[in-house]
């Protein structure tokens, strides 16, 4: 459960970091 959950977060958060470097 908390595994699934950090990978979704992990998954998440790389996207965001994505979209701020692209900004």
């Amino acid at each position: 459960m908390v595994r699934g959950l950090n990978g979704s977060w992990m998954r998440g958060s790389k996207m965001v970091v994505e979209l701020v470097n692209f900004f």
